[in-house]
């Protein structure tokens, strides 16, 4: 009988962008790896302190450059570079549309289950540390 070790499952969504009919023109799998969730909490925190600016100073070139560049660094993240650029290119560059279409799904979808496995994840890891410390073998890890 061998040992097995199981791969973590990952988050898979599919996100459908269609045309006025409702045709469906562009498919967006989503795949998140449990690892990437680091890379998403800090695209998170650029896009919350970019959003906080554009409050502020909605008619800045800065501010909007800004949150311009966090919105497709999040995308980045959470849907991949080329489908981040197949996306922006559906939108013709129409970049409040997209924004206002797609971040319902994000808010919605994804990040429920980011944070579910991100909170599993954690506990696997403590499971993980504490069982360590019970073996007797742990000591050539110190």
């Amino acid at each position: 009988m061998a040992y097995q070790i199981k791969r973590k499952s990952k988050i898979k969504e599919r996100l459908e962008l269609c045309d006025e009919t409702g045709s469906v023109v562009l498919p967006i799998d989503v795949e998140i790896n449990v690892d990437d969730i680091a890379k998403i909490s800090n695209a998170q925190q650029v896009f919350i302190m970019a959003k906080d600016l554009i409050q502020k100073e909605p008619q800045s070139a800065k501010a909007q450059e800004a949150f311009g560049t966090a919105v497709i660094a999040i995308f980045a993240v959470l849907f991949g570079k080329e489908n981040t650029d197949k996306i922006i290119a559906f939108y013709d560059g129409r970049y409040a549309e997209m924004l206002s279409d797609i971040m319902p799904f994000i808010e919605d979808v994804l990040l429920p289950k980011i944070k579910e496995a991100s909170a599993d994840y954690a506990q696997q890891i403590a499971n993980a540390v504490r069982a360590n410390k019970r073996r007797a073998w742990s000591g050539l890890f110190k």
